[in-house]
């Protein structure tokens, strides 16, 4: 059935049969036959048989007759709960009074309660004039009677929609008038959709007569509330200009749970134009505040209809034209016209409000507000007596639903709001529970809030090295953490003095790289240091507490493996061939080592000043003189930026040929380099060349490594013919493991020595000999024993056959080194003491800031890896654990079972395997024990200078209170330390529990004091003594 084709208009629907044409049965003819027959004829008469289904209506509840009955049981229940409304409303008006006069909890909690029964009852009558709006607007807009014959129906062409709004009064009236005896439903003319606001479309009397009848029952047609409304809200500007105003329709949009984005950014960018005595600095922080809790995508308070354009150009004022005060006080134009949109649409359902009895409920009577237009006190009582118990109620409430940020932020709105409308500051910090950080702060209480956040962390806060600071930003800047956008009220973020990595107040504590820049190199850090960035695993922190042998194996491995991948790039000696750069192709700045008196620095970038650019890190200018990268450099650039990575992490491994590592070359960051600095660091370039010549002589004798992967190391003729099981080839590879790893930690030792041991022999000014040789207490005996294992290896491997390495000559080879008597001696004294030397040198980096330049300086050289100086220094103790590792796996691949097969070992070849994987375990738990004893000792050193022993008085000197005086710790041998709670009668004693190898000592801690004295028990007379003894 084609819809308005000749048979739809002659009556027929889908669904209906066709029993004749002209008195012609039609059963058993073809569809094609029975249209022949209707067109034969110019005109036809047709016995149609209609759908059953066409007539049927469903099964509901019960309804009113008519239209008339169901709009008299609407208009009812609607005056029944507006009664049941208005009884409410005296009610909540008594108990803000009593309030008034006593302040009462109980009284309170009836309020609110009351309050959330009327915005029940105002919810119901919404509904119900919802409904009754439907209804009317579900019947057609024209009513005519249904045309009897279907001939007549071809005349009738469909009506357009858009031609009856503009059709005359009288012409609708003529051509919608009902015949007689029609009843006269209500028919109302919907408004047209580009014209919503305009009088003569909402009342046309000819498109609906009902709209003229008004029940007894009703005051006025709810349908002509906004036509008719000529209140005090009748517009947008009269609302704007009065504060009480203002204070009535806040409070109607947050007690109605609505949004409130464009009031109260409409109040405080009107404080925010027009206030005065401030800096462009504050408007800066001021509209970063504003722009990234209302009109940044995704922000916590957006504002509808806020697109990513609006804010790329308030962006652009605060980045680009911030210097002129004009425009940053006019950065909100657009956003404000968009506010003013919003809230006339939501105005216009508040008028609804008012007109149907209902604006009491959220503020005073007309006449009160009437008064407040000429009363300035009392329109002062008004919009703090609104503001204040809002304000309250919001706080009270807690998130309920929302994020913790949204409704921290809408807090912070709400007081700025309260305090821009004139409210008393005393009055609105109690309302909110006390002082909270608002938008618009001036300099002096932002400087007190500083003040306060700097109590909890002392600055600068150091965190993995990084000095960080809060900071307060001006532009859009991104967490270098979590990578999302910094937002919400100043100080925004912490950011790092001297490599200036930014992150979130929360994500702080979560900062995984470490700092490698010290408070002299700031310009161009970031140009200078981004082509060192690698994708790499964050170091571990000395102050970190996991276990020490998960992360210590864990970091070996990464090493290992960074330290492979900068064989496999460059060879060692390349890395110390002085290479011909020419022009912009030689980027400076390498390394933080004192650079060499005939070294020509470029300093031209010293005399050009930048604009500070204080929140944005990428300010930097890629551009400078000091920064000569490398075209590949530069493109790799911009995807990088998105991931917002911090370019000073220490751990990122760099391995490019293009250092500059040759003697007598320039080593300091360019980008630091001033007239003052260069002249402080030229004292110190004979060192600095004597150093590089050392250095570049003891790698000159560097053995070539071998290859990461075994198969790599193969000649391409055996690897090509040798065929091997997947068991043998396991175990090569784990050997090949062994022996990498070994030529690695070699590498490794010899880096502590060259780089960090001889350096500061020769310079004693920068640390004490005793701390030094508690750092190094024998590294050259480490390093020889390490390398003499790593020749026998090296020896094993090339005399193999097609370097397929037997387990007996590993065996043996291990057992020479680990087996020795002093090896385990040796490995014990370098180990022991390494902790608290490093403790040591930790305070000293802090005070001494030449040793901490020093330090950080030769940290960032090519072949340390990008690791810090305590990382190396682990790298003893976790090759214990990494020979462990290593002799097990190579012990899975051995076969037990005794074959004929020339893969099979002997049982001697096992046993020797096995012994040595023992000799490892053996090491390894006496060099454990052995730090484990040094870090008691130094325990009960540091508890023994602390002690302090008081004896009561009236207490007799017996032998046994003697001998606490004569008490040393340090005699002793600790064998465990833990917290004990001692109950007497009254209390509960928290002392600390020192189990010596013959005594149990209970001390008392005061402060930073360990007290020893007898514990008094209320029950007995006798005293408990503190040193409990067992023979």
């Amino acid at each position: 059935m084609k819809e308005h084709g000749a048979a739809w208009r002659a009556g027929l629907r889908s669904g209906d049969r066709i029993l004749r044409v002209d008195s012609v049965p039609v059963h058993q003819h073809t569809h094609q036959q029975v249209v022949h027959l209707i067109r034969a004829n110019p005109s036809t008469v047709l016995t149609v048989q209609q759908n059953s289904s066409r007539h049927k209506t469903p099964i509901t509840a019960p309804v009113p007759v008519n239209s008339e009955k169901q709009r008299q049981l609407e208009v009812s229940k609607a005056h029944t709960v507006r009664l049941m409304l208005e009884q409410e409303q005296k009610y909540i008006r008594d108990l803000r009074n009593e309030l008034l006069k006593v302040p009462d909890v109980r009284k309170q909690a009836q309020l609110e309660s009351a309050e959330q029964r009327c915005s029940k009852l105002q919810h119901e009558i919404d509904t119900i004039i919802a409904a009754q709006t439907d209804n009317r607007s579900a019947v057609p807009i024209l009513h005519v009677r249904s045309q009897s014959s279907p001939e007549h129906l071809d005349h009738e062409l469909p009506r357009n929609q858009s031609c009856l709004h503009h059709t005359t009064e009288k012409e609708a009236w003529s051509r919608g008038t009902p015949p007689p005896g029609t009843p006269p439903p209500p028919y109302p003319h919907p408004a047209h959709p580009s014209h919503p606001a305009h009088p003569a479309m909402r009342t046309q009397p000819c498109a609906d007569p009902q709209r003229a009848i008004i029940s007894m029952e009703e005051d006025d047609s709810p349908a002509s509330d906004n036509s008719t409304y000529s209140g005090l809200f009748s517009n947008l500007r009269s609302v704007r200009e009065s504060k009480a105003r203002t204070a009535v329709l806040i409070n109607w949009l947050l007690g109605e749970r609505r949004c409130a984005c464009a009031s109260l950014l409409l109040v405080l960018t009107d404080s925010y134009r027009s206030a005065a005595g401030v800096t462009t600095h504050t408007l800066r922080r001021w509209a970063y505040e504003l722009q990234s809790t209302f009109l940044m995508p995704n922000a916590v308070l957006q504002l509808n209809g806020v697109d990513e354009n609006m804010a790329n150009e308030i962006e652009h004022v605060l980045v680009n034209e911030f210097d002129k005060e004009e425009l940053l006080r006019n950065v909100f134009r657009k956003a404000r016209r968009q506010a003013k949109d919003e809230l006339a649409r939501q105005l216009s359902e508040f008028q609804v409000k008012r007109q149907v009895g209902l604006g009491t409920l959220y503020g005073p009577e007309d006449a009160v507000l009437e008064r407040c237009d000429v009363d300035k006190a009392q329109e002062l009582v008004v919009v703090e007596r609104l503001m204040c118990q809002r304000l309250s109620a919001v706080a009270a409430a807690g998130p309920a639903g929302s994020s913790p940020d949204a409704h921290n932020a809408l807090l912070a709105a709400l007081v700025a709001a309260a305090l821009c409308l004139h409210c008393r500051p005393s009055s609105v910090a109690a309302a909110a529970g006390g002082a909270r950080a608002s938008f618009l702060q001036r300099d002096k209480p932002y400087k007190q809030r500083l003040k306060q956040m700097a109590k909890l962390h002392p600055q600068p806060y150091v965190v993995r090295g990084h000095h960080l600071q809060l900071q307060a930003l001006t532009s859009v800047g991104h967490c270098h953490h979590c990578d999302l956008v910094i937002e919400g009220l100043a100080p925004q973020a912490y950011v790092c003095a001297d490599c200036k990595l930014r992150v979130h107040r929360n994500c702080a504590r979560d900062v995984e790289e470490g700092c490698c820049l010290d408070g002299e190199h700031h310009n161009n850090r970031i140009s200078r240091f981004m082509d060192r960035i690698h994708s790499n695993q964050p170091g571990l922190d000395s102050s970190d507490k996991k276990s020490r042998k998960s992360s210590g194996t864990a970091n070996f491995l990464h090493m290992e493996r960074s330290f492979r991948k900068m064989e496999d790039e460059t060879p060692w000696e390349h890395t110390l061939t002085p290479a011909a750069f020419q022009g912009d192709s030689r980027r400076e700045g390498s390394t933080d080592e004192p650079s060499a008196p005939d070294v020509d620095v470029d300093t031209s970038d010293t005399t050009v000043k930048e604009p500070e650019k204080e929140t944005n890190w990428k300010g930097a200018s890629t551009g400078a003189r000091g920064v000569n990268r490398a075209e590949s450099c530069r493109e790799r650039d911009a995807p990088r930026r998105g991931k917002h990575r911090n370019a000073s992490d220490p751990n990122r491994l760099t391995a490019h040929h293009n250092h500059d590592l040759e003697p007598g070359a320039a080593t300091a960051p360019s980008g630091s380099s001033s007239s003052s600095s260069l002249s402080s660091r030229s004292n110190e370039s004979n060192t600095v060349a004597a150093d590089q010549q050392a250095s570049q002589s003891d790698w000159s004798e560097e053995e070539e490594p071998l290859a990461a992967q075994w198969s790599d190391s193969l000649p391409a003729h055996i690897r090509d013919s040798i065929v091997l099981s997947a068991r043998i080839r396991k175990r090569q590879e784990v050997i090949h493991e062994l022996i990498v790893s070994e030529g690695s930690h070699v590498r490794w030792l010899k880096v502590l020595g060259v780089d960090f041991l001889k350096p500061l022999e020769r310079q004693p000014a920068l640390l004490p000999a005793d701390e030094l040789r508690a750092l190094f207490p024998n590294l050259p005996g480490v390093r020889e024993r390490h390398a003499r294992l790593y020749s026998e290896l090296r020896t094993v491997r090339n005399d193999a056959q097609q370097h397929v390495v037997r387990i007996r000559p590993v065996a043996d080879a291990m057992l020479n080194t680990l087996g020795d008597s002093g090896y385990s001696s040796c490995l014990s004294k370098f180990c022991r003491g390494q902790r608290m030397a490093l403790d040591a040198l930790r305070e000293r980096r802090r005070k001494n800031k030449e040793l901490h330049q020093f330090l950080a300086g030769r940290e960032q050289l090519p072949r340390c890896g990008r690791l810090q100086l305590r990382d190396l220094l682990a790298c003893v103790w976790q090759r214990l654990t990494k020979y462990q590792l290593l002799l097990e796996s190579i012990l899975k691949t051995v076969a037990e079972d005794v074959c004929d097969n020339e893969e099979c070992d002997s049982a001697d070849d096992i046993a020797q395997l096995k012994k040595a994987l023992t000799v490892a375990k053996e090491v390894l738990h006496s060099v454990d024990t052995a730090i484990r004893t040094a870090e008691n000792e130094h325990r009960l050193r540091s508890i023994q200078n602390k002690l302090e022993v008081r004896i009561p008085g009236g207490v007799g000197s017996g032998g046994e209170f003697e001998e606490l005086r004569r008490l040393d710790l340090t005699a002793h041998a600790l064998r465990h330390e833990g917290e004990l709670s001692l109950r007497t009668d009254t209390k509960k004693i928290s002392v600390l529990a020192l189990m010596l190898e013959d005594s149990l000592v209970l001390l008392q801690r005061e402060g930073d004091k360990f007290v020893l004295r007898p514990l008094a028990q209320p029950s007995h007379s006798v005293l408990l003594s503190p040193l409990i003894r067992w023979y």
